[in-house]
């Protein structure tokens, strides 16, 4: 499932679905996007990979190096992110240490010290990696934390889509304000049949599903949310509250001193 040659250690996108729990096909979507958007279309030939599947049929995979692997399960949960923390150290461990070298040949004896040394910068490097990925989960945790508690609050279905209605809701909201502001935030339009749509990007976050119905022979596409979207919209629109509450009393001050 993963490569060791040398100091080149690879996980596959077969590995990374086992460990996280996804379907392989989905691992494989955000492979793709985020290769795209680090390197263009054309960065996706160089982490290209095949392998046999039981039917002995060729199927396609990837294989990530340790820093694109990382970027990737950045946004996975915590969780996620955890398990494939843990298995890059165990890859990291089974890199075998070279052999020795044959001390009668001082060119070879040379390039086997250069290698050993710069085999061991590299694991330092890898080690401040890992650490500096436990301060950001841990900084991640801290921040999710109001969220979590809003989530366990109105005990929500991790797996549920809502309407809008159903959404604001759940998110405490009148339903008028709570579509309002999703449109004044860029998040839905209204389509050409009349119906709200989301944008695209929030489908990609998981925020909205968009939701097509076949009525009368007529096609009407319209946002659902689900309810990983109604926790990060319901904490966005906390910040934002927040922000224009604690932006207040300098603007009266400021009037005060005015007049």
């Amino acid at each position: 499932m993963n490569q060791i040659t040398n100091t080149t250690v690879t996980m596959t996108s077969r590995e990374i679905a086992e460990l996280t729990g996804k379907r392989h096909d989905n691992v494989m979507a955000d492979i793709r996007v985020m290769l795209a958007e680090l390197y263009g279309e054309e960065g996706l030939l160089k982490f290209q990979a095949s392998y046999i599947n039981s039917q002995n049929k060729e199927q396609p995979c990837f294989k990530l190096p340790k820093r694109e692997s990382l970027i990737l399960v950045s946004g996975y949960n915590v969780a996620m992110r955890a398990k494939i923390i843990d298995r890059w150290q165990e890859l990291e461990a089974q890199i075998a240490k070279p052999a020795l070298p044959d001390f009668n040949n001082p060119v070879l004896a040379a390039r086997a010290w250069a290698d050993e040394v710069e085999k061991r910068q590299l694991v330092e490097q890898e080690k401040k990696a890992i650490e500096s990925q436990k301060v950001i989960l841990e900084a991640k945790i801290e921040s999710d934390a109001p969220k979590v508690e809003f989530a366990d609050d109105v005990r929500i279905d991790k797996d549920g889509i809502y309407s809008v209605r159903q959404a604001a809701k759940i998110a405490d909201t009148q339903e008028s304000h709570f579509r309002a502001w999703l449109a004044e935030n860029d998040m839905i339009f209204k389509n050409k049949d009349g119906t709200w749509e989301p944008y695209a990007e929030f489908i990609k976050k998981g925020w909205f599903k968009l939701k097509i119905e076949n009525i009368n022979r007529r096609t009407f596409r319209s946002a659902s949310i689900t309810s990983n979207g109604i926790v990060e919209i319901k904490f966005l629109m906390n910040c934002i509250k927040k922000a224009k509450a604690d932006s207040e009393p300098k603007v009266q001050l400021q009037e005060s001193l005015v007049l």
